[in-house]
């Protein structure tokens, strides 16, 4: 009996010293000052990860962060998946597109009602080969608007861990919204950029010089004719008559974003003239400039009709885009800031879907023009491998553009075939964009553009009131209740203080090793692990007096006792781990919080309570430091 005494008070210390062991980080993680913490983070910024990496994480409600609720742009993938468009169809979609988001309703269905409104079927718009009834064309859509969200999930799902977001949710509502909840990060424009961008990522050959300046050449004539007729009509609308409207003015206003309003002719008659006498494009022997002021006007001017057949006719697949990123501005002596635009291939090279890896990093010595700027590194598999010598091999000597979202980020000139499937994007702002930008592109672009619908900030001020009134709560029904277990239960109940001290260790260390968020519900399932391993401890001590009232020895009286109790205590304690698994299984954010630290709770209960407090009393009675029982 006393080696198995012994052994059983071994056991315990064991598992106590382990999980304290793996608790050692957050208490030092946490008890170091917002100072100690910088300066680690500065000289020693590997340790300062590991050391927040091990520690048990808080969850928004606790450290503040970012709640962003998402609405997923249903109107262009329909625009995208119809096959013929026209005015008509136009206004429907975009009075299907407000409605369903007012309403929340299908856009679908919408749809299908807004063009049977204006007289039309659904069928004009999507009919297929395979989609030839408009039963199976309303099934169709809505399966790819369902698959559209449940991919935006996925996709946030994964640049969210990618990112290393403590305890994130990211859930459904209604049937085009994302509500997402990030711990942490409280720098709104990270936010959004980790969230919102679609990380459309393409390669694409840039087109000559030469024949791109000439391309832009004849679009600032023909955007100059018609700003100056635009001038001219609009000033002739100044005089008190009644006249047709000239349709080609019509397209005019729509391009130079001139409005109806009388009010406003003079207003318009000016910007017409000054686009009349500014051509879009700044042609320069390097290459072509669009003014940052004049951007609207650009994505005005791509969209017009006759701006694409221009191109088109010139070049064909071809498409104009504006430089992101080290190509965002460029700025002349009067510090008038110009975007450069390149003329391209209409369709990639080359897509991100290839991309299997994406690192951030700081460029290196041997390229002067990206030393000590921020990039993002990128690794293809196998066939983006092969695309990419091919398409570099066969174009050495042009430039490759690098887009994303439809900006150049980079277009870097091909010196040679390129082997080994790597890439980067050069010239980032700062390490938290390449960091985010590595994250979106190594978890894949979102199949529809997201657009921010409320964003809202939890400050860390309102994180730090929520830990002190939850630690508060803690350790006063801590301390209330070991003092109640005393005066009832004497030395018994110093006994189950000190299991019920260790269940506390025991919960936060398996939290720790397993990397859990803490979150203020999740205290609140602390403080009810404190009640079960108390209950746990009552029900064992009644039945042990109970046995000692029958007049039973003190060791017949604890195995009698603590077999009795056992069943009572598994039973009780098995039905609630169940409803607690339920419980993170189907619910979210602070509902799960709560039930991972209920489940931990209750297996950490169930060894304290049977196992730790018996080893207790064995190790005390057959050591003769106590002879008989205090209960």
């Amino acid at each position: 009996m006393p080696q198995k005494a012994t052994f059983k008070i071994l056991i315990s210390l064991a598992v106590v010293l382990l999980f304290g062991y793996f608790l050692i980080p957050t208490l030092r993680f946490n008890f170091m000052s917002q100072e100690e913490k910088s300066r680690m983070e500065r000289q020693s910024p590997e340790e300062y990860k590991s050391l927040a990496k091990k520690s048990i994480k808080l969850g928004l409600d606790l450290q503040g962060g970012m709640n962003v609720v998402l609405e997923v742009n249903y109107k262009e993938l329909l625009n995208k998946l119809a096959q013929n468009k026209d005015e008509r169809f136009a206004q429907a979609l975009d009075a299907a597109a407000k409605e369903a988001s007012e309403d929340e309703a299908d856009i679908v269905e919408v749809l299908d009602e807004q063009l049977r409104e204006r007289g039309a079927e659904i069928t004009r718009y999507y009919a297929t080969r395979e989609l030839t009834t408009r039963d199976e064309i309303i099934d169709h859509l809505k399966e790819q608007t369902r698959e559209s969200i449940n991919r935006s999930l996925e996709v946030l799902r994964n640049r969210v861990d990618e990112f290393g977001v403590s305890e994130p949710v990211i859930q459904k509502q209604g049937n085009s919204r994302i509500i997402v909840e990030l711990a942490g990060i409280t720098d709104r424009q990270q936010a959004k950029d980790l969230v919102g961008k679609t990380a459309k990522l393409e390669f694409s050959i840039l087109k000559d010089i030469e024949v791109a300046q000439g391309v832009a050449q004849k679009i600032n004539g023909y955007l100059s004719g018609l700003a100056a007729k635009t001038a001219d009509t609009t000033k002739t609308a100044e005089e008190p008559q009644e006249t047709p409207r000239d349709t080609s003015v019509v397209r005019a206003d729509e391009l130079f974003g001139t409005g109806e309003d009388t009010a406003a002719v003079t207003d318009s008659a000016a910007l017409a003239q000054q686009e009349a006498e500014e051509e879009l494009f700044i042609i320069v022997p390097q290459g072509i400039y669009v003014k940052a002021k004049n951007i609207p006007r650009f994505q005005r001017a791509m969209s017009d009709p006759e701006v694409q057949k221009i191109i088109q006719q010139e070049i064909v697949n071809a498409k104009f885009l504006l430089g992101g990123a080290d190509e965002r501005t460029r700025t002349d002596a009067s510090g008038e800031e110009f975007v450069e635009a390149y003329l391209l291939d209409a369709e990639p090279a080359l897509t991100g879907e290839t991309v299997v890896d994406a690192r951030w990093a700081t460029g290196s010595p041997d390229d002067p023009s990206s030393f000590g700027k921020f990039e993002t590194n990128l690794s293809f598999n196998n066939e983006g491998s092969s695309a990419f010598a091919r398409v570099t091999g066969a174009n050495e000597g042009k430039r490759m553009a690098i887009i994303l979202d439809n900006r150049v980020q980079s277009a870097p000139n091909i010196r040679e075939k390129i082997r080994g499937g790597r890439a980067r994007i050069t010239g980032l702002d700062s390490k938290e964009e390449a960091e985010v930008l590595a994250s979106v592109l190594k978890a894949g672009s979102l199949p529809t553009p997201l657009s921010i619908i409320e964003e809202r900030s939890v400050g860390p001020s309102l994180g730090k009131d929520s830990i002190k009134q939850g630690a508060y709560s803690a350790i006063i029904g801590l301390i209330v209740v070991a003092i109640f277990m005393i005066i009832y239960y004497k030395f018994s109940g110093l006994v189950a203080d000190i299991a019920l001290i260790l269940n506390i260790v025991i919960l936060m260390g398996v939290m720790s090793t397993f990397h859990a968020t803490l979150t203020l519900p999740g205290i609140a399932g602390i403080i009810l692990t404190i009640g079960m391993a108390v209950d746990a401890n009552v029900l064992i001590f009644e039945r042990v007096r109970e046995e000692l009232d029958s007049g039973k020895s003190v060791w017949v009286a604890l195995d009698t006792g603590y077999s009795r109790a056992f069943v009572t205590i598994l039973d009780a304690n098995v039905t609630t781990l169940i409803a607690a698994i339920v419980l993170y299984n189907i619910g979210t954010g602070p509902v799960r919080g709560f039930a991972t630290t209920l489940m931990i709770g209750i297996v950490a209960s169930m060894f304290t309570a049977i196992f730790v407090s018996r080893s207790i009393f064995d190790f005390l009675l057959t050591r003769k430091i106590i002879k008989q029982l205090s209960i």
